[in-house]
Formats: C-alpha cells, structure tokens, sequence
C-alpha cells in the first residue's frame, strides 16, 4: 500500500465549502479557535457571506487579543461529522470574520486510515453472514486497526444493523487475512 495516509482530507470544491459552511450556521454549532499556544476561544456563528467568510458574535468572557497576521487553528463539528481550517480573525465591536482558509474533513477513526487505490487488487469477501455461508465479493476501499471500509452492491447483500459477518480479505500478493465484524 503505497497510499499515504489520509487524516485530514482537503476540500478544495467552492460550492462544496460553501454548502458546508451554510449547513454550519444553520446547525448553530460553535467554532473554536486555537492559537499558537493552544489557547482556545468559542464563538457562535451568525452568517456565511460569498467570499467563504463566517461572521461570528464575539466572544462573551474573553477577550480576544490577534495580530494581525496571526493564524488561528479552526474547528467545528455538523453531525458528528469533524472539520478544520486556518484562518486570521478580523475582529471590531460587533463581530469577529473569519476568512477559511484550507479546509478539511477529518477522518472519523481514531487510527490512521490507509486508502486502497483503485487500481490495487484488495477484495473483501463476506463467508458467512448471520452463520449462513454465502459469498460476497467486495472491494476493499480502506483499511485500519479499527476495521475497514468496504463498497459491495446493494443488490449484492441486504446487510442490516448488527448483521454478523465473517470475511476474508484478499491482497494482491499476500494470502488470505480472516476476521469477524
């Protein structure tokens, strides 16, 4: 597996950013920003403009002291779902705006991911599912020490909620790996 891993995955799309942002005032979480010395300030969002800038109310019990070229750490979370970029705050009396600069999507898993390229041979293949043999071949998408992603049509296996399954994964030059799930 050659891939590097993935733990921050870039946004690069426009329409994308701004969708996201737009979902984040809507959710009405907060931002927490981290300086250099990993201190912290939250603030509540109140709108998204065009330009991928968030204006935010100021904070309540600190006060927020920048340089003007200071770079602040950002994050948020929408459904559980954990995001991050840089940014330099424009603080003045009624608001702070916070320009996002390179943002990203964190990986859900506490352990390093590693993406299958497409093009290497990795299958997953189900053996048994709820202790009746079968045989469900499906392409392996990522791996970690937590479990895997894997993309098996829907018209492949009606999985459910707590499904149990046994599978055995196929590298393209290793013999077969079991587990259960």
């Amino acid at each position: 597996m050659s891939e590097s891993l993935v733990v921050f995955k870039a946004i690069h799309n426009e329409a994308e950013k701004q969708t996201l942002l737009q979902r984040l005032v809507n959710s009405n979480e907060s931002i927490v920003l981290r300086d250099k010395f990993d201190r912290s300030i939250t603030l509540r969002t109140m709108g998204v403009n065009d330009k991928l800038q968030i204006k935010c109310h100021p904070p309540e019990s600190t006060a927020m002291n920048t340089e003007d070229s200071a770079t602040f750490t950002a994050s948020f979370s929408i459904k559980g779902e954990k995001y991050l970029f840089e940014t330099h705050p424009v603080i003045n009396e009624n608001n702070v705006t916070l320009t996002v600069l390179n943002l990203f999507h964190l990986q859900k898993r506490k352990n390093y991911r590693y993406v299958i390229p497409a093009d290497y041979s990795a299958e997953f293949v189900v053996t048994y599912l709820n202790q009746a043999v079968c045989s469900h071949t499906c392409r392996l998408l990522d791996l970690s020490t937590e479990g895997c992603a894997v993309e098996i049509p829907q018209t492949e296996a009606n999985l459910q909620l707590e499904d149990l399954v046994e599978a055995e994964i196929f590298w393209e030059t290793e013999s077969p790996s079991s587990f259960r799930a």
